[in-house]
């Protein structure tokens, strides 16, 4: 929607670091500061283990779609493509 909103872009982690904790711990400080700034966090990913992980950090789904150009399999990646959210304080939802 149309209400301000800060976008995560990009989180990744090197596959020898996953599981240190470093990307909960950018994530919750992400997540405190939107919460200070009373603005909905965003993403946007793939595959139902990163949605899991990112419901488990307080995330919510806002929407998933299957893109499907006509070749192949659609792209689905055993989830879709979602968008996933942590609502404003106070704010109804995106």
């Amino acid at each position: 929607g149309g209400r301000p909103h800060w976008y995560l872009n990009i989180l990744a982690t090197d596959p020898t670091k996953q599981g240190s904790g470093a990307g909960v711990a950018l994530i919750a400080r992400l997540a405190s500061a939107a919460a200070k700034a009373k603005v909905a966090l965003y993403l946007e990913t793939a595959g139902s283990s990163n949605q899991n992980f990112y419901m488990r950090r307080g995330f919510r789904i806002a929407h998933q779609i299957i893109l499907d150009i006509g070749k192949g399999r659609p792209f689905d990646l055993d989830g879709g493509f979602t968008g996933m959210v942590i609502d404003a304080p106070g704010a109804s939802k995106l």
